[in-house]
């Protein structure tokens, strides 16, 4: 007979690793968002009745009513596409088990959410390979993989995991378009920003990025053609709801609903929220309070992990894992600001850092425009790890070379065990939950 052997080298090579670590992240989403009901862990849920003025009311009146809100009260005034979407699957849902139930409705529509976060994880996966090696590639995946916020935000009802999926869609999707700028190209990323904003406006923040690729490319074949199609699908698609409730009810266009004074914190110094790292609250406690913290940056080293709870678990578990995770983001921090001030001579893609430099602005700015507790939440700027992770992987594909070249090797291998203790720590906190 013939003898079979397992070549664990020819096995795990770094595309299967980075095939398998991706496969773990969807299963952990899944998981997550199967044995999790609706009404954990949830942002603005309330009541499970179209009565509501919640997100779960928003949901059963497309689904029992058939139509969209009639005032923009509280969360109504939310864009509807997440919305439109969970009611198909929700009676979908409903068709195949005949089951009526407004809980069972309300969580069903957190497929979209799950699938939102698959998909987000894949095309993350799409935007490392345009600028790494598949030899490293395997790190970054194992930070975009388990990092919590990203399964967290795959098992709620909201908009959040849709915001995100759109967002790597649209960079990935200018990428795309830089690269060969024709009218598929063009008709596509069109529709992603439009079906973007129609989830969340705020879809609007990375177009900024899009319309200067746009213009340097701008003596490319029916360029003005183009950018008139481009606005025909993207504009109305992602207005109409605003344009809507505006004719309406008189909604102001980009209306965010009042927060209350608990979660108010700017009464506090610009330096204090925003131009320093508040060690002390760090050390106090792993998890984020949105009414009493006020540090944005340490706001959001918590929040990228645990959201705005806290969790019935032995505190060294997250305290560790809040630990890893800071330092792998100071490092990557430190190698932004270096490259950063070597722009001109450093090697490799600027593009990461441009995008890191443009979320963390609009983190920044949305904190600055409206200064309450909750504008800090992570689940907001989710493409910051995504960008951390490119930096950092950008970093790991380079060889050592110069003065200095020992000290980089030494950082580089530091930081590539910080991945998997950062993943397993991960991984150790769901098992927990």
């Amino acid at each position: 007979m013939r003898e079979y052997r397992f070549d664990v080298k020819r096995c795990f090579t770094p595309e299967n690793v980075v095939r398998l670590l991706f496969v773990c992240g969807c299963i952990l989403r899944i998981w997550y968002a199967v044995v999790t009901p609706v009404t954990m862990r949830g942002h603005d849920i309330w009541e499970l009745s179209v009565n509501a003025k919640g997100k779960a009311a928003y949901l059963l009146r497309l689904i029992e009513w058939g139509k969209l809100p009639d005032s923009y009260e509280l969360q109504f005034y939310q864009q509807p596409f997440y919305y439109l979407l969970s009611a198909l699957a929700a009676a979908v849902m409903r068709g195949l088990t005949g089951i009526e139930d407004a809980a069972f409705l309300v969580n069903a529509g957190k497929v979209v959410s799950c699938i939102a976060s698959c998909f987000s994880l894949y095309l993350s996966e799409r935007l490392l390979r345009e600028f790494c090696s598949v030899r490293v590639r395997g790190y970054g995946m194992a930070v975009l993989s388990f990092t919590p916020v990203f399964w967290l935000t795959g098992g709620r009802l909201g908009e959040d995991a849709l915001t995100f999926f759109f967002m790597t869609a649209v960079i990935l999707g200018t990428v795309e378009w830089e690269k060969q700028p024709d009218w598929k190209h063009t008709i596509l990323l069109a529709v992603l920003y439009g079906c973007g904003m129609m989830t969340k406006i705020s879809l609007a923040f990375p177009a900024f990025y899009t319309a200067y690729i746009f213009w340097k490319n701008r003596k490319s074949s029916r360029f003005i053609p183009k950018m008139a199609v481009f606005a025909v699908f993207a504009l109305p698609l992602g207005l109409w709801y605003s344009v809507r409730n505006f004719v309406l009810f008189g909604q102001p266009l980009g209306y965010v609903p009042s927060m209350g004074e608990i979660l108010y914190r700017g009464d506090r110094s610009y330096v204090a929220r925003f131009l320093s790292l508040d060690i002390k609250n760090w050390l106090t406690s792993p998890y984020a309070n949105p009414y009493q913290d006020y540090n944005f940056p340490v706001y959001l080293l918590k929040s990228e992990l645990f959201g705005e709870f806290i969790y019935d678990m032995p505190v060294w578990i997250p305290t560790l894992l809040l630990l890893f995770s800071t330092l792998l983001t100071l490092c990557v921090a430190g190698i932004g600001i270096y490259k950063i001030c070597r722009w001109k001579s450093i090697p490799g893609e600027k593009r990461p850092l441009i995008w890191g430099l443009l979320f963390g602005g609009y983190a920044a700015i949305s904190y600055w425009k409206l200064p309450y507790g909750c504008s800090m939440d992570f689940r907001y700027y989710m493409m910051l790890t995504v960008c951390k992770v490119l930096v950092l992987c950008c970093f790991l594909d380079e060889e050592p070379e110069g003065h200095f070249a020992q000290e980089q090797l030494l950082l580089q291998k530091g930081l590539k065990g910080l991945c998997f203790l950062f993943a397993g720590f991960s991984i150790l906190f769901f098992v927990m939950l």
